[in-house]
C-alpha cells in the first residue's frame, strides 16, 4: 500500500504544480475532507484529460472517506475496480481501466496545457522514475500476494443441513465473504464475514433455507470473496454475485432434512 500512496502523491504534485488554487497542499490524515482536491484531481484526469464520460462503468473513483483509508488504514485494501482507477490515474491506463480518446481534438484545458509544458523539467522526469517503481512493485506484489481462495466443504452436490459449518481456505487474506445464491432466485444471501485464521484457513456458519420442511431439496451455489468493491453487511441480500478482487469457484449444495 505504500507505494500505491507514493504513486497517488506522485501524480497529485504534478497537479498542484499547476494548478496551485484548484489543487492545493493538503495533509493525508484522516480528515476526510482534506481529499476533497484529490477526489478533483482524479475527475480532472479522467473526465478531462482521457476524455471518460461520468456515466462509465470501467472505473471507480475512490470517495473522500475511501482515500483516508488508504492513506491511513494500514489493513484497508482497496476493491479490483478501485485499486485499477488508482493505479491508472498514477501512471497511465492499466489493467481494467479502458479509456477512450476523443474523436475530435477536445478544447485544450489549462491543466493539460501547462503539463505538457512542465515535460521537460527535472521534476517531471523524477515523477516518471518514482511511478515506474511504483508499478513494478504492484505488478510483483499482485503475483506474490494473491489469495488461494478454496471451499474445502461442502463439497459439489453435497446435502446440508439448514446451518452447518463451511470452511476452507484464502492464503494471504484477512478475512472472506461467504454469500449464498439460490437457483432459480434473484437473491443473493450476504453470510456473516469470517477471520481467516494465521494459517489461512477459515471457518463459518452458513444458512441456508428456512425453517422447517419446505426448502428441502433447494439448490444453493456458495461463493466466497475477498475485498468486495463495496461495503457487505451480514444478512443483506444483494441481486447478483458481488464485485471483489478475488472470489473462489461456485460450490452447489442441496438443502437436505437436518436443521443443523
Amino acid at each position: 500500500m505504500e507505494a500505491l500512496r507514493n504513486g497517488i502523491k506522485a501524480k497529485y504534485l504534478t497537479y498542484h504544480l499547476t494548478d496551485r488554487d484548484r489543487f492545493p497542499e493538503f495533509t493525508y490524515n484522516t480528515n476526510r475532507a482534506n481529499y476533497e482536491p484529490l477526489v478533483k484531481s482524479f475527475e480532472e484526469e479522467f473526465y478531462v484529460v482521457r476524455g471518460m464520460t461520468r456515466g462509465s462503468t470501467t472505473i471507480h473513483i475512490p470517495s473522500t472517506k475511501t482515500f483516508a483509508s488508504i492513506f491511513c488504514d494500514d489493513t484497508y485494501v482497496p476493491g479490483r475496480k478501485i485499486l485499477d482507477t488508482c493505479q491508472s490515474y498514477a501512471n497511465g491506463q492499466l489493467r481494467g481501466v479502458v479509456t477512450k480518446e476523443p474523436e475530435t481534438p477536445a478544447v485544450a484545458q489549462p491543466v493539460t496545457e501547462t503539463i505538457r509544458k512542465i515535460k521537460n523539467r527535472p521534476l517531471f522526469l523524477v515523477v516518471l522514475l518514482v511511478l515506474a517503481g511504483f508499478v513494478s512493485y504492484m505488478v510483483v506484489n499482485q503475483l506474490r500476494f494473491a489469495p488461494s481462495l478454496v471451499i474445502d466443504y461442502p463439497t459439489q452436490h453435497a446435502v446440508v443441513p439448514r446451518r452447518f459449518l463451511a470452511n476452507g481456505h484464502a492464503i494471504n487474506a484477512h478475512e472472506v465473504w461467504v454469500v449464498a445464491h439460490v437457483e432459480k432466485t434473484p437473491d443473493y444471501y450476504v453470510q456473516r464475514e469470517v477471520v481467516t485464521s494465521p494459517s489461512g484457513s477459515w471457518r463459518g456458519l452458513i444458512h441456508v433455507g428456512r425453517v422447517g420442511n419446505i426448502d428441502i431439496g433447494l439448490r444453493v451455489q456458495l461463493r466466497v470473496f475477498v475485498n468486495p468493491a463495496e461495503p457487505l453487511e451480514a444478512g443483506e441480500i444483494v441481486y447478483a454475485w458481488p464485485e471483489a478482487e478475488f472470489s473462489s469457484k461456485t460450490i452447489e449444495v442441496i438443502r437436505g432434512p437436518k436443521d443443523r
